[in-house]
């Protein structure tokens, strides 16, 4: 049992029915989506089980393994410049409200 470490803020999502709830709010025109995080890979499963292309971004090298292991059509990606990289683009070139 993988448990969250708390130095990297980690909490975990449990539940495939919220899961699946979660993954319904992707508009119908979205082919790609985008998770950080993507921890236990419950979200992951749910949105690759709605056709979605899943891009994973994880720090965890323990959960990396994990996911990774579930489904070998998951793209996932784990480097610290990456993740720095990633997190600019999206800082200054999205608004999130």
């Amino acid at each position: 049992m993988i448990k969250p470490k708390k130095q990297l803020g980690q909490n975990f999502l449990n539940s495939g029915k919220i899961a699946e709830k979660i993954a319904s709010f992707a508009p119908a025109d979205t082919k790609r989506v985008l998770e950080v995080g993507p921890g236990k890979g419950i979200l992951t499963k749910s949105l690759l089980e709605k056709g979605f292309s899943v891009i994973a971004v994880e720090k965890d090298n323990e959960l990396i393994a994990t996911i990774a292991s579930q489904n070998q059509y998951l793209s996932i990606k784990q480097n610290e410049q990456n993740i720095k990289n990633l997190l600019r683009f999206y800082k200054t070139n999205f608004k999130v409200k």
